[in-house]
């Protein structure tokens, strides 16, 4: 509905592409990209660039320490060891969203290095989606951008 939306048409005739390492797209100039965790989804969509998004729930991650050591940038190892002990949960999850919204835009998924910090030319920016979510947008240029958040936990109510 929303893709339906931004090309003013039917979104039922909207015909998504997939690349060869299973990224959707359009055949044009509007590029897109969603993620959910539980019951919250978001999506975000720009004109000729790439974007990325990523949100996930606050939870605890009991292997953080671990994944942060063995695949994370110096950077961001840095980050999550200056965090305080009753903050790596969170931090661990907004180093994540970024790096996944980053490999999202990218359309490599875990296939690209962990290890490595985006590029000049890319921003990473949290986007502050309400109590409980944490989530992070990457997109590589300048121009608008345009994000919708889902949430079915309020339509329940």
């Amino acid at each position: 509905m929303l893709l339906g939306r931004y090309l003013s048409g039917d979104a039922s005739k909207i015909h998504l592409l997939v690349d060869e390492k299973g990224k959707p797209y359009l055949n044009g100039e509007l590029t897109f990209n969603l993620s959910h965790s539980s019951e919250a989804a978001v999506f975000a969509f720009a004109l000729h660039r790439r974007i990325g998004i990523d949100v996930e729930r606050l939870r605890p991650v009991p292997d953080a320490k671990n994944m942060v050591e063995s695949y994370f940038s110096a950077s961001e190892k840095r980050e999550f060891r200056d965090a305080a002990i009753e903050k790596r949960d969170e931090t661990f999850l907004t180093i994540w969203t970024r790096k996944e919204a980053y490999l999202k835009a990218l359309g490599e998924g875990l296939a690209h290095p962990l290890d490595q910090d985006p590029p000049p030319g890319w921003t990473i920016a949290p986007l502050k989606l309400g109590p409980g979510l944490i989530a992070a947008l990457a997109t590589q240029g300048a121009g608008r951008i345009s994000i919708y958040q889902w949430d079915a936990a309020q339509l329940l109510q």
